[in-house]
């Protein structure tokens, strides 16, 4: 129902379009007539219908909150469509995200929807304290542009916040506003594209051997090991990296990127300890044996430096050598407690090398006997357990364990049973050599680490082509040149075994993997805003402020009233410049005031100055 002002304002409308046929705007245009029609009938019912529902949506998008509450939702919905959208895509491929649109695009606009919603409210209730900031004291009335300023943006918010000292609520918005600045950041930071390891289809395997029963040509008195272990062997002693030999292993990868279980393989082990502290000196008769008695002393004999189990090396001007001895365990053996497998070796070898290059020799024009080094190795066969995997198609592989074979002379087909550790189930744990097999590399390096090699000037004597070998690599590296051709023969033995370990081939892919703490700080954006509206709209309900937020119209309304204008220092002097009006601002004090004349209104009334 119209209330008699509404009244009153339909029978003025009424009055002034009902009286015309037209209007001759001035004497210069009385040949021009404006015509001013009448709204049809429909039109003034549907305006005089629709007239109370304007001013009911007006009262409820100005006078209530419902606005900010909606606003609030929207963020709220939007950071929510956020964290779905991540959930559902987590750790997916790359490729699962089927829409033209990329998932951080997504992400920019839900993020933005966000924060301009958020925003809205967070500025409504930063100027509607600016309201509340004048009702318990007097205040100075530049606070009041502080307040308008920082309801929007940051800058304003920054001074504010420093006006405050952080202790008061509006002092949330401030932080609110602050953090806005960084939110699509964070947002856009939560989602990452790493790369990882998909199954693909194809055959992926690495040998191993189960059991070795491989040998050469076998007589009555000799056995010899296959030409392929042979060449293996050969591999090892000459060459440092194995990889790039056809000793090396290579797995069966289609694409390039394999991952295995962990297995276990037949094969050779090495141990090297340097023995220096068991070098002795000793002198020998001269003996016709000697071409070259170089080292004959005023006593008549030969020093030779030597070890305990017999293996010497004469003492000589400027002279490199090298002596090996190599026997099984029944034969010449050091027994030190520097290695515990001498009973269950291939074999056993004693090294003695003189390399005077590094050296110089004393005064006597000998070189002194701290320049030998000597050490004490063995071959064995043992189960060796690996980890491996192949990515980008470089294969590496790591020995986790080993376990020698122990009854070597008491079994014509020596075996040894490990334990199931990590292996997968099923897997048979045991692993055995033929005799022939075992006898045959017995012999070949029983052969091959023996004998001696020396240089002299220009001339150079080796018994074997391996002692040479061992030479040449360094008197430094006799362990690592003893572990290549370990490895290069337990190679062989997984090359020719014909078995296999069936493994998983995988194809790079990338995937979206979400980082949930970068989400935390829109989150905290979220409750702060949602707090901050709480308070500030139960603080206006307490104190009775009407929801004037940042109304522009609510300033020239109940500003500071003009009586006071005198009082304020304006009067004829005006302000115009907003520095100008920054200084006066500062110095005037005022309160908001509600005042009872005319049904109780509010004005900023001055309070000092």
């Amino acid at each position: 129902m119209a209330t008699g002002r509404d009244a009153s304002y339909d029978s003025d409308r009424e009055n002034l379009f009902s009286n015309h046929s037209s209007i001759p705007l001035a004497e210069s245009d009385a040949t021009k007539v404006y015509t001013i029609k009448h709204p049809s009938t429909s039109t003034r019912r549907l305006r005089t219908w629709s007239h109370p529902f304007r001013r009911w949506w007006t009262w409820l998008f100005t006078d209530t909150w419902i606005l900010e509450y909606a606003s609030l939702a929207l963020a709220i919905a939007a950071l929510a469509s956020i964290g779905i959208v991540l959930f559902v895509y987590r750790e997916r491929n790359q490729s699962d995200w089927k829409f033209s649109i990329s998932l951080n695009t997504v992400l920019s606009v839900l993020a933005t929807i966000m924060k301009g919603t958020m925003m809205l409210p967070v500025g409504s209730c930063l100027g509607q304290l600016k309201w509340a900031w004048y009702y318990r004291e007097k205040r100075a009335l530049q606070n009041f542009q502080v307040f308008d300023e920082a309801s929007r943006g940051p800058w304003g918010s920054t001074r504010l916040l420093y006006l405050l000292r952080f202790w008061h609520i509006a002092s949330i918005g401030c932080v609110v506003t602050l953090l806005a600045l960084a939110l699509d950041a964070f947002v856009q930071q939560s989602v990452d594209y790493p790369s990882r390891n998909a199954n693909a289809s194809g055959v992926a395997a690495v040998p191993f051997s189960q059991w070795y029963d491989r040998a050469g040509e076998t007589t009555a008195v000799t056995t010899e090991p296959e030409q392929s272990m042979k060449a293996a062997f050969y591999d090892g002693a000459f060459i440092a990296n194995i990889s790039q030999t056809s000793a090396s292993i290579s797995p069966q990868c289609p694409t390039g990127n394999c991952t295995f279980p962990d297995y276990a393989s037949l094969g050779i082990c090495s141990q090297c300890r340097k023995i220096n502290s068991l070098i002795g000196k000793r002198c020998v008769n001269y003996d016709e044996s000697f071409a070259n008695p170089i080292g004959f002393n005023s006593k008549g004999c030969i020093d030779q430096t030597s070890l305990p189990n017999g293996l010497f090396l004469r003492d000589a001007k400027i002279i490199d050598y090298i002596a090996m001895y190599a026997g099984d365990f029944h034969t010449n053996l050091l027994n030190t407690k520097e290695l515990d497998v001498y009973q269950t070796s291939l074999v056993n070898v004693s090294i003695l090398i003189l390399n005077t290059n590094p050296y110089k020799p004393d005064v006597s024009g000998l070189v002194n006997a701290s320049a030998v080094l000597a050490y004490d190795c063995v071959l064995s066969l043992c189960v060796k357990t690996y980890s491996s995997q192949m990515s980008q198609g470089r294969f590496t592989e790591d020995v986790q364990d080993e376990y020698y074979i122990s009854d070597l002379y008491s079994s014509n087909s020596p075996n040894v049973t490990i334990p199931q550790g990590h292996l997968p189930a099923g897997s048979n744990l045991t692993f055995a050599i033929g005799y022939h097999a075992w006898v045959g590399l017995t012999d070949m390096l029983s052969k091959q680490l023996n004998g001696t090699g020396s240089i002299a000037g220009g001339s150079q004597n080796w018994d074997t082509d391996v002692v040479s070998a061992i030479f040449v690599n360094g008197a430094m590296n006799v362990n690592q040149t003893m572990t290549s051709i370990a490895t290069a023969m337990t190679n062989n033995m997984r090359q020719q075994s014909g078995t296999v370990i069936p493994g998983q081939a995988t194809t790079p892919e990338t995937y979206i993997h979400v980082r949930w703490l970068w989400l935390l700080l829109p989150l905290a954006m979220v409750i702060l805003a949602t707090v901050f509206l709480v308070l500030t709209i139960r603080q206006s309900q307490r104190w009775n402020i009407p929801s004037w937020r940042s109304s522009a119209l609510a300033t020239m309304i109940h500003g500071v009233r003009t009586v006071e204008a005198d009082a304020l220092g304006t009067g004829s002097d005006q302000k115009e410049r907003f520095s100008e009006l920054e200084e006066w601002a500062e110095s005037v004090d005022v309160r908001l005031r509600r005042t009872w004349n005319g049904g109780g209104t509010y004005d900023l009334v001055f309070a000092g100055r």
